[in-house]
């Protein structure tokens, strides 16, 4: 009994291995490029690269409605079915967004799991300090706690006016989109 369970725990764990790591994830992400064009968000000059279990984009640049709005160095989306991630490293915005933010984003991480198939959770670290958020696909709501840095504080104080800042020192943000 004991040895036809390992053996079809081997064999569910081989098929899903294999699932994921011929599951055609370049195609995947031009439908969803086609999907966020609909919203006027347009990927460029992107190289794309399948590297099995992960997809690899390098050089992708990011337009909304028109307006460029920047570019990530390094991009890697990994569907792993319970656990999925998109990791952008060495995103820089555009020199029109410089007098709300500081302009480079060394990394911004997004997560969604089945487990909890309503919210998305999201973590970046930049010039601006570090943040975290969550986002309810449900009641399109997000919520965010920011560390603001010294030049965050310093230089954009009027973006952080958008922000609620509490004792501990933390600035929180919640809005219904």
């Amino acid at each position: 009994m004991v040895k036809k369970l390992a053996l079809f725990l081997a064999y569910a764990t081989f098929f899903i291995a294999s699932l994921l790591f011929f599951l055609p994830k370049e195609e995947l992400y031009y439908l969803a490029e086609k999907h966020l064009q609909k919203q006027g968000v347009v990927f460029f000059d992107e190289t794309l690269n399948d590297e099995g279990f992960s997809l690899h984009l390098q050089n992708l640049g990011i337009a909304f409605k028109g307006v460029h709005g920047a570019t990530a160095e390094d991009v890697r989306v990994k569907p792993f079915l319970l656990y999925n991630a998109l990791s952008v490293k060495e995103l820089k915005l555009a020199a029109a967004l410089r007098s709300f933010l500081p302009l480079e984003v060394e990394e911004i991480t997004v997560l969604y799991t089945p487990l909890s198939p309503l919210e998305l959770q999201a973590t970046a670290r930049g010039a601006f300090g570090t943040i975290e958020g969550r986002y309810n696909i449900v009641t399109n709501e997000v919520h965010a706690k920011l560390n603001a840095s010294d030049e965050m504080q310093k230089n954009y104080a009027h973006t952080l006016r958008y922000f609620k800042k509490e004792p501990n020192g933390e600035y929180a943000y919640a809005k219904k989109l």
